[in-house]
């Protein structure tokens, strides 16, 4: 995909990463429920998308809210909502906007010719359709005409490929790429090759999704049913969601504006010694002094090391205080050490047990005692808290506070083990993932969770940092395997930093420092190498944990309400509300393909409008 290259986003972001600040809770509009349906920050205006939907099929638009509408709201795009059971869908509304998107399961039955002649009409003068609903049988035979289908029968499928790499909408993907599917989801079987380009098939070798030029304007069709798109049939997160926002941002009429996370990369390691650690297999591990860390710094990486502060040699110390000075890495108290925990107690002796509130008497001991270790470092932790097997307890948030550290990394719930699923059934935005998270705390909302990790749940409801080390399994250490399997690392490695990017979140390389500690400097930077070319497609801002979680936050808070194109002046007019403590970067496209550049929205509290050349 042409777009702007790597390094004149970083130099937009100097401006950015320089101001960033704490901020005011959350917009509320954008979280309350009224029966069941989510109330969404709606925007108006000719760059906004219009969502069909029909509230008169209860379970299947509360579907539409938990996929297309949270994804949308994720994205940073502009949209506004049209329920066919109380509004009418004319000519001038649809081309009132940028793009027109489909994906309520069973909505073809609610289009009349009349409905597709409006909307073949508005393509026509160039504005964009993306429909998720695949089941083409739904809907009228002028739809289908437009298509250039003739019959869709029923059938199933139970995995997806890529079927070419060379169109802007899966130019990140690898041709031939085979995505699984937890169980076969409904698609429909075309009896011919459809009008078009052929982007994605199913396992039969069918289409699966297609895009197609119409007059000015483009569609992109799945033939896949919407469910394809709950986590009970695929999902968002697991490596698709690129071919969601892509297809909608192809097909709108161009300029076209979303406020999306930006690129960034960043690392974690857990379970840091350095020197201290028992795990070192000789003098060249990576581990010793932290070697790690200027490994990381050669590929971009700014790490956030979670140490284990009572293993810290004095010698390290130097070594913490030259990578924090230098902004080449940050540092969490992550544990005393793996066994002894600073914010609560873990029952060692039975892992499926919750961990045991310290008292306020010890929390004021232990918190002391860490700040006199950091400042004997010379170094301030950062404020992302990289805690050990589980978010910290509720009676050390106070203690957190005091101490700016309110951003997490695991989603968690306060007080809850990291092996009881009950941790995660509180449905963090923006799909309930307890992975790919970014959303204020349940317990506590001055607590805001940032995370971009591949969990896979298990039918019982647990998760493994197994699934998310890109490590585990691929060396000697604990005999997971009987070499340094490097290749397989690497490819572990990139694919959670693929996932992480293609979905908007943010890449986050991710492993514990024993692992490293098995591996030379040579091996450690060979990983990283193979890892940098694996995801050379995609671009990437190298930044801080805390850079990431500040951004997220902001973002968090902010929405579009409206987007707006003066085709005689070029001008742009984007409208948000919300409170941003920093400039938020916008991506604006603008040409054929998906070339975009950035835009800022400046800091602002309350409401804000900002105009643009096209």
């Amino acid at each position: 995909m042409p777009c702007q290259s790597p390094r004149l986003w970083k130099s937009t972001w100097v401006s950015v990463l320089t101001t960033l600040a704490m901020l005011a809770p959350p917009v509320a509009s954008s979280a309350a429920e009224s029966h069941g349906l989510v109330q969404w920050t709606c925007s108006s205006g000719n760059m906004a998308l219009l969502v069909l939907a029909d509230n008169s099929a209860r379970e299947e638009r509360l579907v539409l809210d938990r996929t297309l509408l949270a994804a949308l709201d994720h994205f940073g795009m502009p949209f506004e909502v049209l329920d066919l059971a109380g509004g009418k869908l004319t000519a001038e509304v649809l081309q009132s906007h940028s793009a027109l998107v489909l994906a309520q399961s069973g909505l073809g039955h609610r289009l009349s010719e009349e409905q597709v002649a409006a909307i073949k009409e508005a393509i026509e003068a160039g504005m964009g359709l993306v429909n998720f609903d695949g089941i083409l049988s739904d809907y009228p035979t002028a739809y289908r005409q437009m298509l250039g289908v003739e019959s869709a029968a029923a059938a199933r499928t139970a995995s997806v490929a890529i079927a070419s790499n060379t169109h802007p909408i899966t130019h990140t993907y690898d041709a031939g790429q085979v995505f699984r599917l937890v169980r076969p989801v409904a698609f429909a079987a075309l009896d011919r090759a459809p009008r078009g380009e052929i982007l994605v098939r199913s396992e039969e070798n069918l289409p699966a999704v297609f895009a197609l030029g119409l007059g000015k304007g483009r569609i992109v069709q799945f033939t896949l049913s919407a469910e394809f798109w709950l986590p009970e049939y695929f999902g968002h997160v697991h490596g698709l969601d690129g071919l969601c926002w892509r297809s909608i941002a192809w097909a709108a009429r161009k300029p076209f504006a979303m406020m999306a996370m930006p690129p960034f990369v960043t690392a974690r390691i857990d379970d840091a010694s350095g020197s201290g650690s028992r795990y070192l297999v000789n003098e060249d591990s990576a581990a010793a002094s932290f070697r790690y860390i200027t490994g990381l710094n050669k590929f971009g990486y700014i790490p956030n090391v979670g140490l284990f502060t009572d293993d810290i040699k004095p010698e390290d110390g130097k070594v913490i205080n030259q990578a924090f000075d230098a902004g080449k890495a940050e540092f969490s108290a992550h544990a005393w050490t793996n066994e002894r925990h600073i914010y609560n107690r873990r029952i060692l002796n039975d892992s499926a047990a919750s961990p045991v509130e310290f008292s306020t008497a010890e929390l004021e001991q232990a918190f002391a005692r860490l700040d006199g270790q950091f400042a004997s470092w010379g170094i301030k932790p950062s404020r992302t808290v990289n805690s050990h097997f589980f978010n910290p307890g509720i009676n050390s948030l106070p203690f957190l506070k005091q101490r700016g550290e309110t951003f997490l990394m695991f989603a968690g719930r306060f007080g809850k083990g990291y092996s009881d699923p009950a941790a995660y059934a509180w449905n963090p935005k923006p799909y309930g993932d307890p992975g790919f998270t970014c959303d204020y705390m349940p317990d506590d909302a001055d607590f805001f969770n940032v995370e971009a990790h591949p969990y896979v749940v298990k039918p019982d409801g647990r998760i493994s940092d197994a699934d998310i080390d890109c490590l585990w399994g691929n060396t000697t250490f604990g005999k997971e395997h009987p070499t340094n399997d490097l290749e397989a690392a690497a490819k572990k490695g990139a694919n959670e930093i693929r996932l992480g990017l293609d979905a908007l979140f943010f890449g986050c390389l991710f492993t514990h420092e024993q692992r490293i500690a098995v591996l030379t400097v040579s091996e450690w930077e060979k990983v990283l190498a193979d890892i940098d070319k694996l995801t050379s497609r995609f671009d990437r801002i190298f930044v801080s944990y805390d850079a990431v979680s500040e951004y997220a936050k902001n973002r968090y808070d902010t929405k579009i309400t409206q987007a707006s194109h003066d085709p005689a002046s070029g001008r742009v007019r984007v409208s948000t509300t919300g409170k941003a403590a920093l400039p938020l970067s916008l991506y604006l496209f603008a040409g054929e393909g998906l070339e975009y550049r950035v835009e800022q929205i400046p800091a602002f509290q309350g409401e804000q409008t900002v105009d643009f050349n096209k």
